[in-house]
């Protein structure tokens, strides 16, 4: 994927990362997220080296960065402000923390805190209204890429058949949405072209492990280890 540092990051509402980052429910979904790990290289990171014993030095040093739902959440009320990732280590990433950012005049209570682990990402009815998480990405320039994270789409979301983003990572680098396709609603991912695999309405409000595995010329989507079957020969 060749991403260049900084990348940016989005989490909820436009698309959980232009180079930045962005956690994002685009046009509207219920999303929630607990955790959310990038790494360079096809290797599956897993965290805190402390919870998770035995991994490789090669392993941990490829952890780009841990959004880890229990830790680095700043809060107003139960309405989220921001969120600092940290290292394989536990160490926090504060170069790499995304902020919640308005469209229109959506209000911060439209991403929200359980106080415990569990981020919520609502929208509204309006298309113009919306929050996202914002921010850029640290890391060495890479061909390969793994993102894990673990949450769950909502079956009901105004405007559900315009696409609800996950995260986008890069202006057009990669992205995990679920759109309307086959009948039910897909996984897609867009990368500038957009690419569809399986149905996932199945996964709708159910606590879900989903990864994306992308290398120079391929890419691989997962949902509890099975592969989403998404389509096409990507060139990042």
């Amino acid at each position: 994927m060749n991403h260049q540092s900084p990348d940016t990051f989005s989490c909820p509402r436009e698309g959980l990362f232009s180079p930045l980052a962005r956690c994002v429910s685009r046009h509207a979904m219920m999303m929630t997220v607990t955790s959310l790990l990038l790494c360079t290289s096809s290797l599956r990171g897993s965290g805190l080296s402390s919870e998770i014993p035995g991994l490789s030095t090669e392993a941990l040093e490829s952890l780009v960065a841990h959004y880890d739902g229990t830790r680095g959440v700043e809060t107003d009320g139960s309405s989220v402000l921001s969120w600092t990732p940290v290292d394989a280590h536990g160490d926090f990433l504060d170069e790499m923390i995304v902020e919640s950012m308005q469209r229109g005049s959506a209000g911060q209570e439209l991403i929200s805190y359980d106080g415990h682990a569990k981020l919520v990402f609502d929208d509204t009815d309006v298309a113009a209204d919306g929050r996202y998480l914002e921010g850029s990405l640290s890391n060495e320039a890479s061909t390969a890429f793994t993102v894990i994270w673990l949450g769950h789409y909502g079956a009901q979301a105004p405007f559900a058949t315009s696409g609800t983003y996950a995260y986008n990572i890069g202006p057009n680098n990669t992205s995990h949405q679920r759109d309307d396709g086959k009948g039910g609603f897909v996984v897609e991912q867009y990368n500038g072209k957009t690419y569809a695999g399986d149905d996932i309405t199945a996964y709708d409000g159910v606590p879900t492990v989903w990864s994306s595995v992308l290398a120079a010329n391929s890419h691989a989507f997962y949902a509890n280890g099975k592969n989403l079957n998404i389509a096409g020969m990507p060139s990042y």
